[in-house]
């Protein structure tokens, strides 16, 4: 059995998250690290669900300041945005 790093489980939950959150399941596979989750519908409301089903899932909270679009714009940055949270460092 393969084991998956910290950081490959948070990117397929986030993967997953967005397939979800955007009914699209071709999502989970083809979501590239680095493709604006925008481009794939994901809206304002979408990336709030999303950043909601983060902290529950996670167990962190990010700061007001930290909800900026940019934050939140492709799978690396929001991978980054997590670990940071986490204290890991990449």
């Amino acid at each position: 059995m393969i084991q998956l790093t910290k950081e490959q489980q948070i990117v397929s939950f986030l993967r997953k998250t967005i397939a979800h959150l955007t009914e699209t399941p071709s999502l989970e596979h083809e979501l590239g690290d680095d493709q604006l989750i925008q481009e794939v519908g994901m809206d304002s409301v979408r990336i709030i669900k999303l950043i909601v089903e983060i902290e529950l899932n996670l167990e962190i909270a990010f700061d007001d300041d930290e909800l900026l679009t940019e934050n939140f714009a492709t799978l690396m940055v929001i991978n980054k945005q997590i670990n940071q949270k986490l204290g890991v460092s990449l």
